[in-house]
C-alpha cells in the first residue's frame, strides 16, 4: 500500500501530460497555406465553466489558403472572417475566404507598427539601436489599448461576437496572428472570466507555433550581415513577449482601474453584455 501513492501520483502526472497534449492538438489547427490558426475553446473560467469549442477561431494571413484549407473552414461553418490588418496589408495580401463567408474589415492599427509584413532584411535595416524592437512593441500594445482608433475596432469586434449565430463560427486574424489577434483573444478571455495565468499561457503559444519561421528569418538576416542588435530587434518584432501583454493590462489598469472596468468603460461591455457573451460562449 505504501508504494501505491507514488504510483498513483505518477499516473496522475502522466494523465495530465497526455491531457495537455490532446488539448494542444485539438486547439492548434493545421493548415497548408497559413500558420497559427487556433480554436479558442477548451479553457476553464474562474467559476468552472468551459469555453465552447468550434465557435471562434484566431489566425494569421489568409492570402495563401489552399482549396483544402477552404474546405476545412467550410466544414467548421466559418461564416464571418474579421480582418484586423491595415489597408496596405490587405492590399498586398488580400484574404481568400470560403464561398459565402463574410469578410469584415476592422482595422486595429492605421499603420502596422508590429512590422509583421517586413522581410528579415527590412527589419534589420529598420533600426540597429539595441532594444528598439522591444520598446516599439511595448508602445504598440499601449496604443492598441489607449488609442480611440483601436478601441473602436475592438468594440465593433465584440459587437460581432454578441450577434454571432451560435450555429456558425467566426475567425479573426491579422498578419502573423500574434499581436492584434493575440490582444483580441486576451480581451475575449478576460470578458469570459478565464484566469490571467491561462491567458498569458495561451498568448505565448504563438512562440512555439512560429519558432521555426522565426529561426529561418534570423538565419537569413545573419547572412545579410545583421548585428546582434539587429537580430534581437527582429526577434522582438516576430515573436510575442509576456511584457507586451503586461503593458496592455497595465494600460487598462491605468485607464480604468482594472481590465473588467476597461471593458465596460472603453469597449462598452456592460454587465448585461458580459452575461450575453458568457451565455453564448461558455458551457
Amino acid at each position: 500500500m505504501a508504494t501505491s501513492f507514488p504510483v498513483l501520483g505518477m499516473l496522475a502526472i502522466v494523465c495530465s501530460a497526455l491531457s495537455d497534449i490532446f488539448m494542444f492538438e485539438k486547439r492548434i489547427l493545421k493548415f497548408q497555406g497559413t500558420q497559427n490558426v487556433r480554436d479558442l475553446g477548451g479553457y476553464r473560467t474562474n467559476n468552472g465553466s468551459q469555453v465552447k469549442w468550434r465557435q471562434l477561431y484566431r489566425g494569421s494571413r489568409l492570402s495563401k489558403l489552399t482549396q483544402r484549407d477552404l474546405r476545412f473552414l467550410k466544414r467548421r461553418k466559418v461564416a464571418e472572417i474579421v480582418d484586423f490588418r491595415s489597408a496596405v496589408e490587405r492590399r498586398n495580401e488580400p484574404d481568400i475566404v470560403p464561398k459565402g463567408a463574410k469578410d469584415i474589415i476592422l482595422t486595429v492599427l492605421g499603420r502596422d507598427t508590429t512590422h509583421s509584413t517586413q522581410s528579415a532584411e527590412e527589419l534589420a535595416k529598420a533600426s540597429s539601436q539595441p532594444d528598439y524592437g522591444y520598446h516599439e512593441m511595448i508602445r504598440t500594445y499601449h496604443r492598441m489599448i489607449a488609442d480611440d482608433f483601436s478601441q473602436k475596432a475592438y468594440t465593433k469586434f465584440f459587437d460581432l461576437l454578441l450577434k454571432k449565430d451560435p450555429e456558425q463560427s467566426l475567425l479573426f486574424h491579422c498578419t502573423e496572428g500574434k499581436d492584434r489577434t493575440g490582444l483580441a483573444t486576451a480581451l475575449f478571455y478576460t470578458a469570459l472570466g478565464v484566469d490571467t495565468d491561462t491567458i498569458y499561457k495561451d498568448y505565448l503559444l504563438t512562440n512555439d507555433i512560429l519558432r521555426e519561421r522565426l529561426d529561418q528569418r534570423l538565419e537569413k538576416a545573419s547572412k545579410y550581415g545583421a548585428s546582434q542588435a539587429d537580430l534581437d530587434n527582429i526577434e522582438s518584432f516576430m515573436s510575442v513577449d509576456a511584457d507586451y501583454l503586461s503593458e496592455a493590462f497595465s494600460t487598462m489598469a491605468d485607464l480604468s482601474g482594472d481590465p473588467e472596468n476597461y471593458l465596460a468603460e472603453y469597449l462598452h461591455l456592460d454587465d448585461s453584455k458580459i452575461q450575453i457573451l458568457r451565455n453564448k460562449y461558455l458551457v
